[in-house]
């Protein structure tokens, strides 16, 4: 077998299906703690959304640490090849030069009257994957809920960071209930490939098998390679499923990954088509095969 790391979700996420119910609640509890300790979270905001705006807000002039006061200022984060950028875009009309500095409260929420006409509307544009589409969201609706620690009438105009840096990770939380339901998804996906690989000499794949590739391409889709320092590939992608799909379809398209024969676990082999996932499962099948070949022999034959 060879070791991947979203192995280890798949097999989180069968631990937590309802097939597994003799185990408790405070048990599944603790092995998606567990397996968020030593994995991280699975990034569900970054792969959902490519482009958040905050509300405008009065900003320090950098340029002239003398100034007292902010100027208007809107903040977007955008979904890049390297990660997420962030723009803005400062506007001072004529009507918030007059005003006194004291007007203009760095930190505060800048008034709908004090808005360049030309700024985007504050909000979200979230990717629905598998359809390919944009849809704009509201803040509140969007981003608040990965944020618990935000209080619920700050959520739709809260100075949100950019993703991926070290004061959004501070923040950022996911529920257990989503986290739960994208592991399952995963899992699905990544053995409904397995079941194709095991079963590919009977045949093209069919309609599910390529649902569960599209899937797992929108996942990968937001990943590029880009160069480092030295020149050398490395490639990025804006979540850890992100990243773990990448690795699927490698696996698949390559022929390595498998779905045990015995156990039904999701495994990866260099030996391709492999039947089972380790010696005992395969001994397990082989000794079960040669009694059914020993019950199927005429009674002589057995004596003898």
């Amino acid at each position: 077998m060879l070791a991947r790391p979203y192995l280890a979700l798949v097999e989180l996420a069968d631990s937590m299906s309802e097939e597994s119910g003799e185990k408790d609640s405070a048990e599944k509890d603790r092995n998606l703690l567990a397996w968020c300790r030593a994995h991280g979270l699975l990034g569900i905001l970054l792969f959902e959304v490519v482009q958040i705006t905050l509300f405008p807000r009065w900003e320090a002039d950098i340029a002239d640490s003398a100034e007292e006061g902010g100027w208007p200022t809107s903040v977007t984060y955008s979904r890049a090849p390297r990660g997420w950028v962030q723009s803005g875009d400062t506007f001072a009309s004529e009507q918030v030069r007059q005003l006194p500095p004291e007007k203009r409260p760095v930190g505060a929420l800048v008034e709908r009257e004090f808005w360049n006409g030309d700024w985007e509307e504050p909000g979200v544009l979230e990717q629905k994957l598998a359809a390919g589409l944009f849809v704009r969201r509201g803040l509140s609706e969007k981003v608040g809920g990965f944020f618990p620690s935000v209080p619920p009438a700050q959520k739709e105009t809260f100075p949100y960071p950019r993703p991926l840096s070290p004061e959004f990770w501070k923040l950022y939380a996911e529920k257990r209930d989503e986290l739960q339901f994208w592991a399952q998804r995963f899992a699905e996906m990544v053995r409904t490939l397995g079941l194709h690989s095991r079963e590919a000499g009977k045949g093209g794949a069919n309609e599910r098998v390529q649902e569960a590739a599209r899937k797992l391409e929108a996942l990968a889709f937001p990943s590029s390679p880009v160069l480092q320092g030295s020149l050398r590939e490395h490639r990025t992608t804006v979540s850890l499923l992100g990243t773990y799909a990448s690795m699927v379809l490698e696996d698949a398209a390559q022929g390595l990954l498998n779905i045990c024969e015995e156990c039904a676990r999701v495994f990866v082999s260099s030996a391709g088509r492999a039947r089972f996932c380790s010696s005992r499962c395969r001994k397990t099948v082989l000794q079960r095969e040669w009694r059914a070949r020993k019950a199927q022999r005429p009674e002589r034959e057995q004596v003898e």
